[in-house]
């Protein structure tokens, strides 16, 4: 599991709880460095906030999209961002859902027991 989010505490409490619920997590505090990270390491999950630092949220999941290995990962976007046409655009862009902080965490581990579709 790979969380991409800037704000520290956020990444902080965010990865403590899906460690806690049994995922290996690591942390990208900015969209270069979280597209490096899934490159990399492969996750099976990716939860990202829109606004980052570096590349927004949406060019992320392009480039996560693009990337040969990432095309299934299962794609969360989680943020503070919850009007209609944005949520329109995460599905847009490749994300596999879209949840507004503050995220009912049972909810988002929900969503991450699922199959990921084709």
């Amino acid at each position: 599991m790979l969380v991409i989010e800037d704000n520290l505490d956020a990444a902080s409490s965010l990865s403590l709880v899906l460690a806690y619920s049994g995922h290996e997590v690591r942390v990208a505090y900015n969209g270069p460095d979280g597209v490096q990270e899934a490159n990399a390491w492969r996750p099976d999950a990716i939860v990202c906030d829109l606004g980052l630092p570096g590349l927004d949220g949406f060019a992320v999941a392009d480039e996560l999209r693009r990337l040969s290995v990432t095309p299934q990962t299962r794609l969360i976007a989680l943020t503070g961002y919850g009007a209609e046409d944005i949520r329109e655009r995460t599905l847009r862009h490749g994300f596999d859902a879209h949840l507004t902080k503050p995220a009912d965490l049972d909810v988002l581990l929900e969503l991450l027991k699922r199959p990921v579709q084709e």
